[in-house]
């Protein structure tokens, strides 16, 4: 594992050799809660859930990620459940679209990828809903391929490889020959479930220590998407 400011030679050197480049969007494409915070859509989420008769227990009492507690009401055995929850938290995604703040040079790397030939897909647990309208807003769509949660399928949520198999496939692409870009562990592996090479973005949610320790093959540190954006205009 090498972090890239020590210098671009590394990171050239993976972006050269990438077939395709597959990432997630919260984190490398924009920061989607950036007003609507994770919080509090886990706040919303462990409400519904305890209105309609579920205890939340154990861990899942003080978590910010809303992420587990869509997953934990979607094994509960209660179609409303599943219905609300969904509902809610794609809803609660939908109004966040328009205050998303894009990631210093993530939309630059989906134009760079498309300019250089490298097929670039989105592959994440946001919802389809969110995710095209975040595109369609910044004039991106055409440029990316993207695959959103699979609703009411937990087993599909990260760390399944479901999203990213299925990116790669739509743009045609072998999935061991991408690149990854990723913010947390899960994405990381992924990564090494399917062979691909992955880069790990230091953010709010998982510093360096936590993105090396899981096994990433590139570090970047802020700014990082600006640095994978040149490394692509150098190919």
């Amino acid at each position: 594992m090498v972090e890239a400011r020590v210098g671009g030679a590394a990171l050239d050197a993976v972006v050269a050799r990438a077939g395709g480049l597959l990432m997630s969007f919260n984190g490398p494409v924009c920061d989607l809660w950036a007003v609507i915070r994770h919080a509090a859509v886990a706040g919303r989420l462990r409400q519904a859930i305890e209105e309609r008769g579920h205890a939340v227990e154990g861990w899942l009492r003080d978590v910010d990620d809303p992420m587990p507690l869509l997953r934990y009401a979607l094994t509960r055995d209660d179609a409303r459940l599943h219905l609300a929850a969904e509902d809610l938290m794609t809803n609660m995604e939908w109004e966040a679209v328009p205050k998303a703040v894009p990631t210093p040079g993530g939309h630059e790397v989906i134009r760079a990828a498309h300019a250089a030939g490298k097929p670039v897909a989105i592959a994440s647990d946001a919802s389809q809903m969110a995710i095209d309208g975040y595109l369609r807003r910044h004039d991106l769509a055409s440029l990316v391929t993207a695959v959103g949660r699979c609703n009411y399928s937990p087993t599909a949520f990260k760390p399944s490889t479901w999203s990213a198999e299925l990116a790669a496939g739509l743009v045609k692409v072998d999935v061991n020959t991408c690149v990854f870009v990723g913010v947390t562990p899960l994405d990381v592996r992924i990564a090494r479930e399917l062979g691909m090479r992955s880069i790990g973005l230091v953010t709010a949610r998982a510093d360096a220590a936590t993105l090396r320790a899981a096994g990433t093959d590139l570090i970047l540190g802020p700014g990082g998407m600006n640095l994978v954006a040149e490394s692509l205009r150098r190919c």
